[in-house]
Formats: structure tokens, C-alpha cells, sequence
């Protein structure tokens, strides 16, 4: 594998985990989240999340990846979301969003979160659709696009049935246009920047997730399992992690993560994030 696609792998899962997370409180809130890992990979995010009227509510989410030690690692990330609440059990969330940077690689981002729960149990179908251009730039030649697309498919399942504790799992497929795997190639090394390197090849083939949570009177505590197969290159990235939350702040709630990183193509990482948030 080329060395940039290699140094940028990692990265990418990176924000796979962090940039894509909309916190969606029952009332509104503002929060400031800090992640890092142990490669100096950084992500900051700041989200709102408001009730405009009794059935709707506006989501907003900032972000920006950077590192500590590689100067050209600078990737934004933006998402507004809205949703509607149709009663008591049936919900219907609308996303836009982009990732990457501009004139290297954009990814703009359309979807759905339909959410209905039954009793015990909560369902979600969440289709989207995203457009991706990647700036190709090469030392001899003509400049130009690369423009693809692709369509994803995620399927959630809670249960919450046992006193103090809730069980999910989600999964996720994404089909694209264009076969992603020439971005793994020599070619595309030469040619692409290291911020298209860095968001392409962390796009999904697949992903496989399971959760558990212990709810205590004024915290919560997550136990996460997470598996994701790169479309670039077919390998496999588990991530493990833990999660707590602390509610007894009021209005402030503090979370708190560990986890670490294990990939088929790379070295064990670790990453730590702090979230601190406003709620009213």
C-alpha cells in the first residue's frame, strides 16, 4: 500500500467515529466535544441541538479534524438536520451534510433517520445519499474531477426492556458508482492530495456495531463493539470502547470515552474524547 494511503488510513477512521455522531437530545442543548489519539489526530466539534416548536427540532454540527504533527491533515465537517415528530412513537429526521476540503475532496451528504419504537424495542431505517469529488491534480497534465457517487443503507435496533439497561445493534452497506478500490492504487497516491487520500479511504463498505448500557441514577455507562470494512481496501477496522455520561452537573452533562483502534493494515491506537454539554 502506498505510504500516504497508509498514514491516512487510520485518520479516516478517525473520523468515521467522531465527525459522523449527531447528538439529538430530548430538549435543547449546545455541546463542545475534544477527541485525540495516540497517532496526535485531532477532532473538534461544537453541535446545537433545539426544539422551534412542539413536534420539531434543529440540529447543527461543526467540526474540524487536524494533527498535531502533519501540517496538511485540515479536514472540515459540517451537518444541519431537522426533525419531526409525528407522535408519540414515529419520528422522521432530514440531514445535510458535507467532509472533506475544498478543492481536494468534497463529500456532501443527503439522508433520512426514520425512528419508531414499540414498547421495549426502537427501530430505525436510515438511507442516505452522498456525492463525492475528488480533485485530481497531477504533476504533468490537465487538472480535473473525479465525481462519483454512492447510496448507504443503516439499520438500528434497541431493546430496553431489562430495569437499567439497553442492548443495540446497528448495520450499515453502501453501494458507489465507481469502484472505490482504484483509490488504494499507486496512481491515485500520485495524483490525489493527502486530505483526498485521508477522507477516501476511510469510506465504508460495510460496518457492524453492538452496544451496551448500564444506567445508574445519575450516569450512564457504554460498552461499545464496532466493525467496519474499508471500500478502498477491503480491510477490516474493529474499534472498542467505553463510554461514560454524568447527568448530576445540571444543566451541564459531562461525557467521557476511551477506546482503541485495531486494524488488518495497521498498528493498534488508542483515543481518548471529552464532551462537555449545555442542556435546557
Amino acid at each position: 500500500m502506498p505510504g500516504k494511503m497508509y498514514r491516512s488510513r487510520r485518520m479516516a477512521f478517525f473520523v468515521c467515529i467522531f465527525c459522523m455522531q449527531m447528538n439529538v437530545m430530548a430538549s435543547g442543548s449546545i455541546g463542545l466535544q475534544f477527541s485525540q489519539d495516540s497517532t496526535q489526530v485531532r477532532y473538534q466539534q461544537l453541535d446545537l441541538d433545539s426544539d422551534v416548536s412542539k413536534h420539531d427540532a434543529l440540529q447543527v454540527e461543526v467540526g474540524h479534524l487536524s494533527s498535531a504533527d502533519a501540517s496538511d491533515l485540515d479536514v472540515d465537517h459540517w451537518q444541519i438536520g431537522v426533525t419531526h415528530k409525528f407522535s408519540d412513537t414515529l419520528s422522521v429526521a432530514a440531514h445535510a451534510g458535507f467532509l472533506g476540503k475544498q478543492n481536494d475532496i468534497e463529500i456532501n451528504r443527503y439522508g433520512l433517520d426514520i425512528n419508531w419504537n414499540r414498547g421495549d424495542w426502537w427501530f430505525g431505517v436510515l438511507p442516505e445519499y452522498a456525492d463525492i469529488t475528488l480533485f485530481v491534480n497531477p504533476r504533468f497534465g490537465v487538472s480535473r474531477q473525479y465525481e462519483t457517487s454512492s447510496t448507504r443503507l443503516g439499520i438500528s435496533v434497541a431493546y430496553t426492556g431489562i430495569r437499567d439497561w439497553e442492548m443495540g445493534l446497528d448495520l450499515s452497506a453502501t453501494n458507489y458508482e465507481k469502484d472505490p478500490t482504484v483509490l488504494a492504487s499507486r496512481l491515485a497516491s500520485a495524483v490525489l492530495s493527502s486530505k483526498a487520500l485521508l477522507v477516501s479511504s476511510g469510506l465504508e463498505k460495510n460496518s457492524v456495531a453492538v452496544h451496551v448500557t448500564r444506567q445508574f441514577e445519575s450516569s450512564d455507562l457504554t460498552l461499545s463493539l464496532n466493525r467496519l470494512k474499508s471500500a478502498v481496501d477491503q480491510e477490516y477496522t474493529d474499534v472498542a470502547s467505553m463510554n461514560w455520561m454524568l447527568y448530576s452537573l445540571d444543566p451541564y452533562i459531562l461525557s467521557l470515552e476511551v477506546g482503541v483502534m485495531n486494524s488488518q493494515a495497521l498498528d493498534t491506537s488508542e483515543y481518548g474524547m471529552i464532551e462537555v454539554r449545555y442542556a435546557w
